[in-house]
């Protein structure tokens, strides 16, 4: 699995994380696809395309099946 710790700020380090749908499961417990966010109430991928004052970050890429 490539994706590493988290920071003691609770988000990943800075770069590109590659991983499968089964590696996001295995170190998450689920996908998070259609899951919101509890505080902010926002779906996942829109939640992690923001830091904690809302202003747009990183973009985290998920590659779904086995193309590269």
């Amino acid at each position: 699995m490539d994706i590493p710790a988290l920071q003691e700020n609770g988000e990943l380090p800075p770069g590109e994380h590659p991983a499968t749908v089964d590696d996001v499961e295995a170190a998450f417990g689920s996908s998070f696809s259609n899951i919101a966010e509890a505080e902010s109430g926002l779906p996942f991928p829109e939640f992690f395309q923001v830091n904690r004052e809302g202003e747009p970050k990183g973009i985290i890429v998920i590659r779904l099946g086995d193309s590269e």
